[in-house]
C-alpha cells in the first residue's frame, strides 16, 4: 500500500513539471493579416504565393550558372550546412539517452601474493592451502537505464529537435541571403557596364560640341563663356568614368567573394550575357503565410520552442531521478570453467539520486532558463513584426518603383524621339549641328535615367521577394536535382512551425 501511495505522489509530482506555453500564432499573424494596407499600396491578395523558382523565371542562363557556383561554394553556406550536421548529432546524442545503454567486459588478473605481508594469508598459502599466485577471469554484459519519470530527457530531445530544425531553416537563410546577394551584384555590374557605355557616347557628343564652339569662338559667333561652359560639361561627363569602373568593379570582386572564384574567371562570363533581366510579375501571395515562408521567423520560433523545453529539462532537474543498472556474466578463477552454470554472476542495482541541497544551484539555473525563454519570446514577436514591417517596406519601394519606370519610359521615348526628329531637320539644315548635339545629349541622359531605374527595379523586385520569404526553397532544393549539385546529407524531419511527434513537449 505504502508503494502504491509513493508512486502516486511521484506521478503527481510529475505534472508539475511543466514548460511555458507558445503564444497563439493567430495572435501573432494578425501583424500579417492587413500588411498590404498598412504598406499603402493598393495591392489585393491574389492567394498566389511567390513563386519558388522566380529566378529561373527570369531565363538567364549566366545568372543561372553563378547561383550554382555559389551553391557549390559560398563559404555562408557551407557554414550553415556544418551546423546543421552539429545539431543533428546532438539531437541523436540526445535521443541515445532514452534508450538502454549496454556494454561488454572481458578481463583477466592474475596477482602474487606476498609471504611476508602481516594482512596476507600467509599461513594459508604455507599450508596449501590457497596458491600463492591467483588468476581471475571475467566476461559479463553491463546495461543501465534511466527511467525518464519527470521528463527531463525527453525535454532534451525536443530542445535538441528545435535546435536541428532552427539550424534547418538558418541554412534555408543562408541560401536565401547568397541568392540576393549574387543577384543583386549582377544586375548592378551590369547596369553600370550599360551606364558605362552611355556616358562614353555623351562624352563623344561633349567633345564633338566644345571643338564646334571653339570653332565658332574663333570666328566671334560664339563667346568665351560658351568654351568654359562646354569644357566644364564634358570635365564632367569625364569624371563619371572614374566612379562608374569602380562601382562596377566592386560588383565584380562581390562575385568573386560570393563564388569563391577569381576575378579572371568571371570576366568572360559576364561579357557573355547583356545583364538585362526579364522581370515577372510579382505575386504578394497569402498575407497569413508570409510568416511560413521566411526563414528568419522560422529559426526564431523554433529558438523560441527550444528554450521551452529547456525550461522543461531545468524543472526536471529539481526532482529525483531513477535508475536502473544491471549486470551479468561468468566469473572464473580458471579459462577452463568460465563459460558454466556455477560460474554465471548476475547482479540488479536500482539507484534513487535526488538533489537534497545544491545551495541553490538548480532554482538558480531554472529561472534563468525561464528568462531565456521570456527573451527568446520577446525576439520572436519581435521578428514577427520586423517581416511584416519588411514586406511592407519593400512592396511599398517595388511599386514605386514600377510607377516612376512609367514616367522614366515616357521621357526616355520622348527624348529619343525628339534625337530622330532633331537628325532630320539638321539633315535639311533647318538645325544647326550645335542643337542636334544637345539634343542627342538629352537622349543619353534619358536613356542613363531609364538603365539607373532599370537596375532599381531588378533590386526591389529580388528584395520584395526575400522579404516575402521566396526564392530559398527553389534555391535550395530544386536548384540541387536540376544541376545535380550534391551537398552533404542529413536526414532530419522538415521544418514545421509546429513540432510534431517526438518535438511535442512532454507532460508526463
Amino acid at each position: 500500500m505504502r508503494m502504491a501511495l509513493s508512486f502516486l505522489l511521484l506521478l503527481v509530482a510529475s505534472a508539475c513539471v511543466s514548460v511555458p506555453v507558445p503564444p497563439d500564432a493567430q495572435a501573432l499573424q494578425r501583424h500579417a493579416a492587413n500588411w498590404h494596407e498598412q504598406s499603402g499600396v493598393d495591392a489585393s491578395d491574389t492567394g498566389t504565393p511567390p513563386d519558388e523558382n522566380w529566378w529561373h523565371t527570369i531565363a538567364d542562363p549566366v545568372l543561372g550558372q553563378l547561383i550554382t557556383m555559389a551553391w557549390e561554394n559560398n563559404y555562408d553556406i557551407k557554414i550553415a550546412q556544418a551546423r546543421l550536421q552539429q545539431e543533428a548529432a546532438g539531437r541523436q546524442q540526445a535521443r541515445a539517452l532514452l534508450l538502454p545503454s549496454v556494454g561488454a567486459q572481458t578481463s583477466y588478473t592474475w596477482t602474487e601474493q606476498s609471504l611476508n605481508s602481516p594482512a596476507g594469508p600467509s599461513s594459508l598459502i604455507n599450508a596449501g592451502l590457497i596458491d600463492r599466485e591467483l588468476e581471475f577471469w571475467n566476461a559479463s554484459i553491463e546495461q543501465s537505464w534511466e527511467i525518464d519519470l519527470f521528463g527531463a530527457n525527453r525535454y532534451q530531445v525536443n530542445s535538441a529537435t528545435a535546435r536541428m530544425q532552427a539550424a534547418m531553416a538558418a541554412r534555408h537563410g543562408a541560401a536565401q541571403a547568397v541568392l540576393a546577394q549574387v543577384v543583386s551584384a549582377y544586375v548592378e555590374y551590369h547596369g553600370f557596364r550599360q551606364r558605362l557605355d552611355v556616358l562614353a557616347r555623351n562624352t563623344a557628343l561633349q567633345e564633338a560640341s566644345l571643338v564646334i564652339i571653339e570653332r565658332r569662338a574663333d570666328l566671334g559667333l560664339e563667346s568665351r563663356l560658351a568654351v568654359r561652359r562646354a569644357a566644364g560639361q564634358l570635365a564632367t561627363a569625364r569624371a563619371g568614368v572614374p566612379g562608374l569602373r569602380g562601382a562596377q568593379q566592386a560588383a565584380m570582386h562581390r562575385l568573386t567573394v560570393l563564388l569563391d572564384v577569381p576575378a579572371g574567371e568571371l570576366d568572360p562570363l559576364l561579357h557573355s550575357s547583356s545583364g538585362m533581366l526579364a522581370l515577372p510579375a510579382a505575386a504578394t501571395g497569402i498575407k497569413s503565410e508570409l510568416l511560413m515562408r521566411r526563414p528568419d521567423v522560422a529559426v526564431a520560433e523554433l529558438m523560441m520552442q527550444a528554450s521551452a523545453a529547456d525550461v522543461g529539462v531545468a524543472k526536471a532537474n529539481l526532482f529525483p531521478r531513477f535508475a536502473l543498472s544491471a549486470v551479468g556474466g561468468y566469473e572464473s578463477s580458471s579459462v577452463s570453467s568460465l563459460i558454466n552454470g556455477a560460474s554465471r554472476s548476475l547482479g540488479i542495482v536500482p539507484q534513487l539520486s535526488a538533489p537534497l541541497f545544491q545551495g541553490g544551484r538548480l532554482r538558480a539555473q531554472r529561472d534563468a532558463a525561464q528568462a531565456r525563454w521570456v527573451s527568446a519570446l520577446a525576439n520572436y514577436q519581435k521578428t514577427v513584426v520586423a517581416a511584416c514591417a519588411d514586406a511592407e517596406i519593400e512592396l511599398a519601394r517595388y511599386y514605386s518603383e514600377r510607377r516612376a519606370a512609367e514616367h522614366v519610359e515616357l521621357a526616355f521615348d520622348e527624348e529619343q524621339a525628339a534625337a530622330e526628329l532633331a537628325q532630320k531637320l539638321y539633315e535639311r539644315g533647318l538645325l544647326n549641328a550645335l542643337e542636334l548635339i544637345d539634343a542627342r545629349r538629352r537622349s543619353l541622359q534619358a536613356e542613363d535615367e531609364w538603365i539607373r531605374n532599370r537596375i532599381r527595379q531588378q533590386l526591389t523586385f529580388v528584395n520584395l521577394y526575400i522579404a516575402l520569404g521566396g526564392g530559398w526553397q527553389s534555391f535550395a532544393e530544386h536548384q540541387v536535382h536540376e544541376n545535380r549539385v550534391h551537398e552533404p546529407q542529413v536526414h532530419e524531419p522538415q521544418v514545421h512551425h509546429t513540432l510534431t511527434h517526438e518535438n511535442t513537449l512532454p507532460n508526463p
